[in-house]
Parts: structure tokens; C-alpha cells; sequence
């Protein structure tokens, strides 16, 4: 490691000399302040001082990996804005990786896409090359990320954000709890024919909040009706033919859950076509509060996702991490769901109450 005295044995001066010249504490010659200057470049000196500084900013830097800062329906910016007011407050700094990994119509969230796997482990090689000290990593869907973190032998201490994997401090939506709480609107509300528009099978998200949707059918003496269940895959056209399958039943549901706001969408532009009226003949429940939400007509009653609450408390634990020299501290689980709440809008009709 280069140090002072070896600057000022390549100038021919004393290290007083370098010091004045570095701190520009005195006057010194022009002849010798360039002497000085050179020795410190050939021999790449770093300052004391700039030293420290780097160090203390690298020290309270982490590392930001998103799969897709583009994606519509993940609203990306809520949890980096979280993140963000999180860093802010604790006097740390973000790095912000976009992976730029885009959203297959068809993708299987619960198959490992090695496309993922790949463009993870060469952010996180490359956050590690930058001195950061941790990652929070951000996905586009809920998953189990076990097998692919095992696969990339993590260098670093992370956060999972929208996803999870045993052993990671996790933060993730509570789906059940959402899913109950659209649910137990509904039946607030008079309605008690109530049909679930789901996304896919093979999708954890919507597996929760299906399980969430029987439950409370089964603590109000409700049973399940096969014939009020639609499959779909998250998609606008998934709630046209939902809505159009729905009211062709001989006894069709009061009010349908869909188990996101892009299929109600498709629910309300049928039932306008329809000549069927939100919410006087049918009512519309979705699930994400996405921006548009509020200006569609009727505005849409919907669950809201916590994303801001994930990215910030993904952050504030990975930050206790790093406070704590890599020891997680307290008894919180490692998988921590964190509550959805209604939006009240304009889709909801309460058929309890007397005409």
C-alpha cells in the first residue's frame, strides 16, 4: 500500500511538505507543488482522508436488483420509492440495477426461468465488484427463489422483495388476507352469489387468496360453487370472457372478485357493452389498486398491494442487517407477509339494505 512517506521519497520533499500540499494548509513553490502532484499520480495515492470517505460511502451503499423497472402491473416505482425513503432516512445510498428481464404472457412463476438465474448472478457479481454492501432484489412476480440463490451461491447479504426464499428475510404481499378481506366486502354488502375470476393454477399468489375466497364462504355457511369459478391468466381479455361465462349462468353471481384490477377491467368494458349496469345489476371487486383504477367507469373498488410498505421494510431490514455487522437481530420471521386493504370505490352495490 502506497503511503505519504513514499510520495514524499519520490518528490525529494518531507511529508510535511505533501501534507501542506495535499491540505493546502501553506504556501508552497509552484515547482514543488507540481513535483509533489506528480509522485501522488505515478504512484496512485490515495489521501487519507478520500480514503475514509469512500470507505464510509461504500459502507452505507446497497445494492437495488429489479426484474423489470417497466413491468404495468407490479408498479415498480412504489417500491423503490419505498426503498428510497427507507435509504434517505438511514443516511444510506442506492444502487438501482434494472435487469430489463420483461414479462412472457404465459410465464410459469413457479419453473425456474434461467434467464432470471443468469442475469441475477452477473448484477450481483457486479454489485460486489462496486464494494456494495448488500442487495435487495425485487421481482416481477411472487416465487420461490430456494433453487436459484442455491444455484448462484450469494456473495452477499440479501433481501427479497415480492418474492421469497427459505432462509432470506422475505416481504411479500399477504394475499390471504387480501383475498379475505375482498371476499368479506362483498358479503358485507348483501351479496352471497359470488363469482371468482382467478388467475393461473399454477400461480402462488392466486392459489392464497382462492384458498382465502373459500374460507369465508365457509365461516358464513356459504358453499362453493364450482359454477362460479373462472380460471384466467391475469389478462384484459380473461375478464370479458369471465363476465360474458358468468352472467350466461341460469343464476348468475351478484358481484364477481377478480383476482386483479386488469381482469375487472375487462369485466366493466363487457358489462357496458352488455347493456349491464356497475354496480346496480352486477358488482365488480379487483385486486392491486393500479393508477388507472380510479378512472375507469364506474371507478373500480379494489384491494390494494402493499408495494411502497415492501420496498421500504425490505430496506430497513436489510439495513439493520448491515448496522449489526451481518447479524440479523429480534425473532421476526424470516417470511413476512404484510396486509392489503380495500379501496373503496364505486363497483359495490349493498343489495343488504332495503330498496
Amino acid at each position: 500500500m502506497v503511503t505519504i512517506r513514499d510520495v514524499a521519497n519520490k518528490a525529494g520533499v518531507s511529508i510535511a511538505t505533501v501534507s501542506n500540499v495535499i491540505n493546502h494548509n501553506c504556501k508552497v513553490s509552484e515547482d514543488t507543488s507540481h513535483k509533489v502532484w506528480n509522485a501522488i499520480h505515478e504512484l496512485n495515492y490515495i489521501p487519507d482522508y478520500i480514503s475514509r470517505g469512500a470507505k464510509s460511502i461504500m459502507s452505507k451503499s446497497i445494492g437495488v436488483l429489479i426484474e423489470d423497472i417497466q413491468h404495468p402491473y407490479t408498479q415498480p416505482s412504489l417500491f423503490i420509492h419505498g426503498i428510497s425513503n427507507c435509504c434517505e432516512e438511514k443516511n444510506y445510498r442506492m444502487q438501482l440495477i434494472n435487469m430489463n428481464i420483461g414479462a412472457s404472457r404465459n410465464n410459469d412463476i413457479t419453473s425456474v426461468d434461467l434467464r432470471v438465474e443468469k442475469k441475477l448472478a452477473a448484477s450481483i457479481r457486479s454489485l460486489e465488484k462496486n464494494s456494495l454492501r448488500g442487495v435487495i432484489y425485487i421481482a416481477i412476480h411472487p416465487r420461490n427463489m430456494d433453487f436459484m440463490l442455491k444455484q448462484i451461491n450469494l456473495p452477499l447479504p440479501i433481501v427479497m422483495a415480492y418474492s421469497f426464499s427459505d432462509g432470506v428475510p422475505s416481504f411479500i404481499s399477504d394475499d390471504f388476507q387480501g383475498g379475505r378481506i375482498a371476499t368479506e366486502y362483498l358479503i358485507q354488502n348483501g351479496h352471497t352469489k359470488i363469482g371468482l375470476l382467478s388467475g393461473p393454477t399454477n400461480s402462488f399468489p392466486a392459489h392464497k387468496r382462492f384458498m382465502a375466497y373459500q374460507e369465508v364462504l365457509m365461516e358464513h355457511g356459504l358453499p362453493f360453487n364450482p359454477a362460479y369459478f373462472y380460471a384466467g391468466n391475469w389478462f384484459y381479455e380473461d375478464g370479458i370472457k369471465a363476465c360474458q361465462y358468468f352472467c350466461s349462468l341460469p343464476d348468475p353471481p351478484t358481484a364477481i372478485f377478480a383476482m386483479n384490477d386488469i381482469m375487472a377491467y375487462g369485466i366493466l368494458n363487457y358489462a357496458h357493452e352488455a347493456n349491464i349496469r356497475i354496480p346496480d345489476d352486477l358488482s365488480v371487486i379487483g385486486f392491486d389498486n393500479l393508477e388507472m383504477s380510479s378512472y375507469t367507469y364506474p371507478p373500480l373498488t379494489t384491494v390494494k398491494l402493499p408495494f411502497y410498505e415492501i420496498g421500504y421494510q425490505s430496506a430497513a431490514s436489510l439495513i439493520q442487517t448491515l448496522d449489526n455487522h451481518g447479524e440479523q437481530q429480534g425473532t421476526k420471521p424470516l417470511i413476512q407477509p404484510i396486509a392489503c386493504k380495500i379501496i373503496n370505490r364505486q363497483t359495490v352495490k349493498d343489495i343488504s339494505a332495503p330498496s
